[in-house]
């Protein structure tokens, strides 16, 4: 084969070799050499494939970013210990949710599960609310690292009538959407880092509830979250407990610092910049966390917004013969395309459906062994020159939920940011989302009916409309802190212009919860 590295002497004589070679070959040896080149092929093509789908396979909606964040105000990060790294799950998984069942009615009571027995060294719940700051900080020291998997998503049961949900949850008043913590407003403006911990520990059951009341609580003004250590005493302090990024089955979003912090980088990437992360909640496969805290550590320069929408204003704004539809027929993403199959096409036509078959096989098998949830492929055609395309598709599911803890009715789906129309017309105003690199070619998501079909435009542009018209632009600076519930709030990030620093530390759970279980939320 030619190339680069090819010496040109070898270059030059090559074509004689090849012409004198042909004239001595018989007619029989062609199709020999036809069917050699084509298992060649084929061989160098699933092996790629495999070594590319299971590095690739990933919803293009993270928070990865290239470049660690190691020189945060020119500072090692040496990250502290979580009180348990996030520690077990308090509640057991539930049950056969590989495929996920769709909501329904609300039960009478949201089952409490049973906690994992003494997984912490510090409690978080009524306890620990006149703890000593000094006596914390020498027990989150001292806690064992651990960082448990993100949690399965609950669904709930099946809704009945999805239409009478949506019109009950119009007749109620909601509450406001987001809660604004500043430090001025509680503290002195002199009130150090320590007084500040001291606040969040005695606060941390308020501040839970109005994560669930108000969807997302951002905090603003406060020291104690402008470095990460700071911003893990954050959040341990306030008892949320750590999950995986639910994206490490199948991609390495990176850390802020150690391999093994739980805190991960946000999309910062410079090549990223002109690409509007579209709202979504944060999921993969049958997996999602429970909350989510997103810090500035530094804010870009101009844009980068954080984004919030609440799924519970997004499910009473839908169209209802349109939600109607896609809650009977589901929806369904694709997750991943992989362009490679062009050459196909020059087969004879009696090998090409082989040929394509053997390398679905062969790949669908590689990538599922990798995921812990199905994925199909569906051989397809796309991009400018209609090659030949393998697309990944994620299972159906559900796009409303019930919500676990408060038994609202909330959107969860994550049609605005997959959608591959609506990130198309997003770039007539930001401009094209240059994606060039090798990544960027696969991991193109896609939404569609749970049945494979194609939504129409003006449904998608209610879809659009009913998500845009809850949207909330935080502009965070540093050390501001969105604390949100992943199941009622969706995120996204705006387009910017700098240099741009936030991570997110994902939470399969928290203390408290099951208190809160217990309580009438009259939402």
């Amino acid at each position: 084969m030619l190339g680069p590295n090819c010496p040109a002497d070898e270059k030059t004589s090559l074509p004689l070799q090849v012409e004198t070679h042909q004239a001595v070959l018989s007619q029989d040896v062609a199709p020999q050499r036809s069917t050699r080149l084509w298992w060649t092929g084929l061989g160098l093509t699933v092996l790629m494939l495999i070594a590319v789908s299971v590095c690739a396979l990933h919803q293009p909606v993270s928070h990865a970013s290239a470049k660690p964040l190691h020189s945060i105000a020119d500072v090692a990060f040496s990250p502290m210990p979580a009180l348990v790294r996030g520690g077990a799950s308090s509640h057991a998984r539930p049950t056969a949710l590989r495929s996920p069942g769709l909501p329904g009615s609300p039960p009478a009571s949201f089952p409490v599960m049973k906690r994992a027995s003494e997984r912490s060294l510090i409690r978080m719940a009524s306890g620990t609310a006149t703890m000593p700051v000094a006596e914390f900080k020498s027990r989150l020291a001292a806690a064992p690292v651990e960082n448990p998997p993100s949690p399965d998503i609950v669904w709930g049961n099946r809704i009945a009538d999805i239409r009478q949900v949506q019109a009950d949850a119009r007749s109620r008043e909601l509450p406001e959407f987001t809660k604004t913590m500043a430090k001025a407003d509680y503290l002195p403006a002199d009130a150090d880092e320590d007084a500040e911990l001291e606040w969040f520990l005695a606060n941390a059951n308020d501040i839970k509830d109005a994560m669930e009341r108000h969807g997302a609580v951002v905090f603003r003004g406060f020291s104690l979250m402008k470095q990460p250590p700071g911003f893990e005493a954050f959040y341990n302090a306030i008892g949320m407990k750590n999950c995986q990024d639910p994206l490490i089955a199948v991609s390495a979003r990176p850390t802020v610092g150690d391999t093994k912090s739980p805190v991960y980088e946000a999309v910062n990437k410079e090549s990223r910049k002109n690409f509007f992360i579209g709202m979504h909640n944060e999921q993969v496969g049958t997996r999602a966390p429970r909350a989510a805290a997103f810090v500035s550590f530094k804010a870009a320069e101009t844009g980068g917004e954080f984004l919030v929408a609440d799924g519970r204003r997004v499910f009473r704004d839908i169209d209802p013969d349109l939600l109607e539809r896609l809650y009977k027929r589901s929806i369904r993403y694709g997750v991943v395309e992989l362009p490679f199959f062009g050459w196909v096409d020059n087969l004879p036509q009696s090998l090409q459906s082989p040929t394509m078959g053997a390398i679905k096989a062969v790949t669908s098998a590689a990538v599922n062994a990798k995921v812990d949830f199905d994925v199909e492929l569906l051989e397809q055609r796309g991009g400018y020159d209609d090659t030949r395309i393998l697309q990944a598709r994620a299972p159906p599911q559900s796009p409303v939920v019930w919500h676990p803890v408060t038994g609202e009715p909330t959107w969860f789906c994550n049609v605005h940011s997959h959608s591959s129309k609506l990130r198309k017309s997003r770039e007539e105003d930001n401009g094209a989302e240059k994606f060039e690199d090798g990544a960027s070619q696969i991991n193109k998501s896609d939404f569609y009916y749970g049945d494979d079909g194609d939504m129409s435009d003006a449904d998608l542009k209610n879809l659009d409309d009913a998500t845009n018209k809850n949207i909330k632009y935080v502009k965070m600076q540093e050390g501001d802190v969105v604390l949100l519930d992943n199941y009622k709030t969706m995120h996204g990030r705006n387009v910017f212009d700098g240099t741009r620093k936030h991570a997110v530390a994902w939470f399969g759970d928290w203390e408290g919860e099951d208190e809160q279980h217990q309580r009438q939320w009259d939402l």
